[in-house]
């Protein structure tokens, strides 16, 4: 088994040698628009300038960004555990789930960022409404497609558990979590991302730490190397969270399709 997750690491990170292909070539291009004039430094840096700043400024840069991964981190955890129990209970709560679900649904569609105002005037101006935010946007992505998988469950086997005097409890945990998985890690995948970027933006409404902040400080003061390095630093935070969940797909999850947890929830979702 040991092997077989080594193999599917190794050919995830084989996958990668296209997209670091384009971007070094991205990046390479990037650098001859700057550097010959075609486009104004205050409109786009050379990487060059990036770096420089990046390397200039770097322990400010890492505190931002400290400050950025807590609460994005926080959020996402607490997102997660209040989904995944929620999930469980209105997955037998059936009068609850009529009643609940569709709210949550509909509440799904609500632009969080346009909240944090709201947040702002319950909560004050500190990690308390960034860190709601966050987890509010991973409670209702996770609880959606959690409450996707668990009614995947085949069936069939459903009904042989129940042949076998299986508890409620039981059922639960060996039949319909073992289906959720897929739709479980995919909505972690989604939320990973999302979480950075709620963070980000509700630093810059908000707060007075973390990348979000820093963007708009050094924005104000025309600071446009360090500008662009806060937003790079912050997409690395996003790809490192998406890419720390792929990597617990493979290992926990070798039979998964070469698409990812998409492929297999949408391969279950056919089933």
């Amino acid at each position: 088994r040991m092997s077989r997750v080594g193999r599917r690491i190794r050919d995830g990170a084989g996958g990668m040698r296209a997209p670091l292909a384009f971007l070094a070539a991205a990046l390479l291009l990037w650098q001859v628009v700057t550097s010959t004039g075609l486009v104004k430094f205050y409109v786009l840096p050379a990487p060059s300038t990036v770096l420089e700043a990046m390397a200039r400024y770097g322990p400010t840069i890492a505190e931002e960004s400290l400050a950025t991964l807590t609460v994005a981190l926080a959020g996402f955890g607490l997102g997660t555990v209040a989904a995944i129990a929620v999930a469980m209970t209105l997955t037998y709560a059936r009068l609850v789930r009529d009643a609940v679900y569709p709210l949550l649904l509909a509440l799904r569609a609500l632009p969080f960022i346009a909240i944090i105002p709201i947040l702002v005037v319950i909560m004050g101006t500190g990690y308390e409404p960034r860190i709601t935010v966050c987890a509010l946007s991973t409670f209702l992505t996770t609880l959606v497609n959690l409450m996707r998988g668990l009614r995947s469950a085949d069936a069939e086997v459903e009904e042989l558990m129940h042949t076998l005097n299986a508890t409620g409890m039981q059922r639960l945990l060996k039949v319909r979590a073992y289906a959720a998985r897929p739709y479980l890690l995919a909505a972690l995948r989604i939320s990973a991302s999302s979480c950075v970027i709620e963070a980000t933006v509700a630093e810059w409404i908000t707060g007075d730490s973390g990348l979000g902040y820093l963007v708009q400080i050094s924005g104000y003061t025309f600071q446009i190397g360090l500008m662009w390095a806060a937003i790079v630093v912050a997409s690395a935070l996003t790809l490192g969270l998406v890419g720390i969940i792929t990597l617990v797909e493979r290992v926990a999850m070798p039979w998964v399709p070469r698409g990812g947890v998409g492929a297999a929830a949408r391969q279950g979702g056919a089933a």
